[in-house]
């Protein structure tokens, strides 16, 4: 794993690279297992600044919803990913490893401009599944919960999960959608802000 600045004059690091000791290429379908030896890295932005949307299909409860994720809509999104593809392919190309690569698979383009990687992140740019925000909490008029983690207008409902996270953490979702679940259990518990 790798925090990394897209552009020097950054203040944080703006990517996420992950490098796996086993071959995989995520489509929006399935997880295709290569044969090793591979290692797949990749970029991720850590705050994207493209953001979805998700709206009711109809008026049922049991049909999904309807989700738009909109992954690279933001200039500012291609632009990091291109830095972070081509920091992999600096880290590959180091003295200590470059003598263990075998053979770049994707892109596999040897000379690459930013309008082909762009070309080669828009065809193969997935989701790595750590949506958030759906049920963000604050007390502006866009909020779905409040700081106890009530749901707006409705007694004696909470959201404890990642959608209520007002922004993307820079990192893996997982550890903060552990204390947010802590939080909320210590919330309910207590019975604080619960309207009898």
């Amino acid at each position: 794993m790798v925090f990394m600045r897209s552009d020097p004059s950054l203040r944080d690091p703006d990517l996420q690279l992950h490098f796996t000791p086993v071959g995989y290429k995520l489509t929006p379908d399935e997880l295709i297992v290569l044969k090793d030896p591979v290692v797949t890295a990749i970029p991720n932005v850590s705050r994207p600044e493209s953001c979805g949307h998700l709206t009711l299909r109809n008026g049922s409860f049991r049909d999904p919803p309807r989700i738009f994720a909109r992954l690279l809509d933001a200039e500012s999104d291609v632009r990091a990913l291109i830095a972070g593809c081509k920091y992999i392919r600096r880290i590959f190309a180091a003295p200590p490893l470059a003598r263990h690569v075998i053979e770049e698979l994707a892109p596999g383009k040897p000379e690459m401009t930013d309008a082909d990687w762009e070309e080669f992140l828009r065809r193969e740019s997935v989701t790595v599944f750590h949506p958030v925000g759906t049920c963000k909490m604050g007390a502006d008029p866009t909020a779905v919960v409040d700081s106890t983690l009530r749901v707006h207008g409705i007694e004696n409902l909470r959201v404890v999960d990642a959608s209520i996270m007002p922004h993307l953490v820079s990192g893996n979702t997982n550890a903060p959608t552990m204390m947010i679940g802590e939080r909320g259990a210590d919330l309910i518990l207590s019975g604080e802000g619960r309207k009898e």
